[in-house]
């Protein structure tokens, strides 16, 4: 009889094991999703893409910059230079300041 309570009680304490390590899971599953999806929601105000081998600044959803900078791209680091082809996400004023102070200097 002592055996039989000891593996009840043992089943028990495993199922509660089990519950709780899903619950756990589901918990920090669903917090990092949430935590990525704060991420995706972040607004671009403007981005730099290679115009004419320059540098052109662009508002958000316009196809024609409404600045360039005078740096050619081929001058620039490879690395740069892809990123230019595909274009380079600025959330704000601050930042596209910092970023064409960058590529001037």
């Amino acid at each position: 009889m002592n055996a039989k309570r000891y593996r009840i009680t043992l089943v028990g304490i495993i199922v509660l094991v089990i519950i709780t390590s899903l619950i756990a899971i589901y918990y920090y599953s669903n917090k990092n999703n949430s935590e990525q999806a704060q991420t995706n929601t972040v607004e671009y105000k403007y981005y730099l893409k290679e115009y004419n081998n320059q540098i052109g600044v662009y508002k958000t959803n316009e196809n024609k910059p409404f600045r360039t900078i005078d740096v050619f791209v081929y001058t620039l680091p490879s690395v740069d230079q892809h990123e230019l082809k595909t274009g380079i996400l600025v959330q704000d004023d601050e930042k596209l300041r910092m970023i064409i102070e960058d590529y001037e200097s």
